[in-house]
């Protein structure tokens, strides 16, 4: 399996589209979690700009060091100690672009030869970096449905 131009498009157009989400969702809507155990859009927003040098990290993980056990985190746990709930929408869209770009450039620029190294989640097992940029864009579609409701 290689690296495929829809799983580059994917990764590339994922922060517009949440930006163009945001903007479309009334300010008074922005600290409300409408479906149960789910982040605000407030918090996706915030979530996905902090959670995206985690996942890039997992990629250079395999990259680098193949085979290696990566680290697990409880994002609803992350979510209430770094306090998602009060950061601005706004430097939160422009982090989560910022970042993203620096993801798709590492993806980019990866070899085909490294495409099957393998990072381990310690509760999903062996993940490739395939898998794992694969698993960034299911990522973005969980929360583009997420922020869905709100329009």
């Amino acid at each position: 399996m290689g690296l495929s131009t829809y799983l580059v498009d994917a990764l590339t157009l994922s922060p517009n589209i949440f930006e163009k989400l945001m903007a479309q969702i009334h300010v008074a809507e922005l600290d409300t979690a409408k479906l149960p155990g789910r982040f605000s859009p407030r918090e996706v927003i915030a979530h996905l700009a902090d959670w995206e040098p985690i996942l890039r990290a997992r990629i250079r993980s395999a990259m680098d060091q193949p085979g290696c056990t990566i680290s697990a985190y409880d994002e609803g746990e992350r979510a209430l100690t770094l306090g998602y709930a009060n950061w601005s929408v706004e430097k939160s869209i422009e982090m989560f672009k910022s970042e993203r770009f620096e993801t798709v450039d590492l993806v980019v620029s990866c070899s085909p030869a490294l495409y099957r190294n393998f990072v381990i989640h310690p509760e999903r097992g062996e993940q490739s970096l395939i898998d794992l940029a694969n698993i960034m864009v299911g990522h973005d579609m969980y929360h583009i449905e997420q922020l869905s409701h709100y329009l």
